[in-house]
């Protein structure tokens, strides 16, 4: 009797898990359901070369794919509630639909700010498609932006804007920018960076109102400090998406509980993404990752359960960002770190910096320096011990691993 799996959410962790499904021999029907008008797409573009109007959106894959695959879509259309009693869902227009397993990568949503003018038009947030193309635009018709949040949306978008000739203050309720990513150095990296470029930014600073009639004309801090605007983008942070998990009754804490496996408290139902709270091998808690890399991992995680495969969730985590001509890429979260040695590459202004725990490496942060990033990340997961005093000057990583 064919079996089918339905998967709410048409993610990155979504896409990879349907098709990671087909690859670890699921038969049966496999629908996924969505409440955007298109297929499944790359993300991290939106608050980059989107923006710069040097690309459009582009399929995580192309439709043969699915075809291939054998993927079924409901596009434009949400599920309003799971019976785990009779093992069904219930969507928007009413109609009922039964599955034998269930996957949920239902992401996250753009965390609002609720002050006085937050609803003006010219207010705008990036978390999708739709908000990008909006977004894109209005920037045709601006001179001024105010960003609120200085986290690596925000950031990004004003190393777009600044290239475009649009003056740029971004204005950040933390001491320091990248605060949740980044030890201070880093970030007063990327300040200086932003500095050099003409972006403002003032920290430790918090918005009372955005001013304007019906439009968004300026900014008003708390210390009674005041930007002119003719946009404001937000980005304050991600809230889980977890409403859909909490009918059917799952365990949420700070997301949907997961096991390593990506198995929530109900044994046919999975998740996978930015809505979960799982455990990390990494970091010896549980945690929630709003990174790509993850997702796609989870997913495949999430894929090999519902096929009857244990494979446990155990990947490191890894992030990316591009500003200006810099790419950064780090390798690994940490809480914490005996000492930091920074390597310089000299090419195109790259560095490293790897944090150690003895002369464990544990995280590193690569900028303009993909050769360190790619050793960085094969020697965290293999927790291989170097010799620091070579650490600094020899050219290739991995000839810095102490012989047993």
């Amino acid at each position: 009797m064919s079996q089918k799996c339905i998967i709410v959410g048409m993610s990155h962790a979504g896409i990879h898990l349907a098709t990671s499904l087909r690859q670890y021999g699921w038969q049966g029907e496999i629908l996924m359901i969505g409440n955007e008008d298109i297929l499944p797409y790359h993300r991290p573009p939106l608050s980059k070369t989107f923006l710069k109007k040097q690309s459009d959106t582009t399929l995580i894959y192309p439709e043969s794919n699915f075809e291939k695959y054998q993927i079924q879509f409901r596009l434009s259309t949400s599920v309003d509630f799971i019976q785990i009693h009779n093992k069904s869902i219930e969507l928007d227009s009413g109609e009922v639909i039964n599955y034998d397993k269930l996957a949920l990568c239902t992401g996250g949503r753009a965390r609002k700010l609720n002050i006085r003018g937050s609803k003006l038009e010219g207010v705008h947030y990036l978390r999708d498609i739709r908000d990008a193309q909006k977004l894109r635009e209005h920037l045709k018709y601006v001179k001024k932006v105010v960003i609120i949040g200085a986290g690596f949306i925000g950031l990004e978008i004003a190393a777009v804007l600044v290239e475009q000739g649009i003056e740029v203050t971004v204005v950040e309720a933390n001491s320091r920018i990248l605060s949740r990513n980044l030890d201070e150095a880093m970030s007063n990296y990327f300040m200086q960076l932003h500095a050099e470029h003409g972006v403002e930014i003032k920290t430790n600073i918090g918005i009372r109102e955005i001013q304007g009639q019906h439009h968004v004309e300026s900014v008003l801090c708390d210390d009674g400090s005041k930007f002119d605007a003719d946009a404001v983008i937000i980005g304050i942070g991600v809230i889980p998406n977890v409403e859909l998990a909490l009918t059917a009754e799952l365990e949420i804490e700070n997301g949907i509980v997961v096991d390593k496996f990506a198995c929530t408290s109900n044994i046919d139902i999975v998740a996978a993404g930015d809505c979960t709270f799982f455990p990390s091998n990494h970091l010896q808690r549980s945690v929630r990752l709003e990174c790509l890399a993850n997702a796609v991992d989870q997913a495949k995680t999430a894929a090999a359960t519902l096929s009857g495969n244990s494979i446990p969730h155990s990947a490191l985590p890894w992030f990316w960002s591009e500003q200006y001509d810099k790419r950064l890429q780090v390798a690994g979260v940490i809480d914490h770190y005996e000492q930091v040695i920074i390597r310089q590459s000299f090419a195109n202004g790259g560095f490293s910096r790897l944090y150690f725990q003895g002369n464990v490496l544990k995280m590193a942060v690569c900028v303009n320096s993909a050769k360190d990033f790619i050793t960085a990340k094969q020697l965290i997961v293999q927790k291989t011990a170097l010799d620091l005093n070579v650490v600094q000057t020899q050219s290739d990583l991995k000839k810095c691993v102490l012989k047993k």
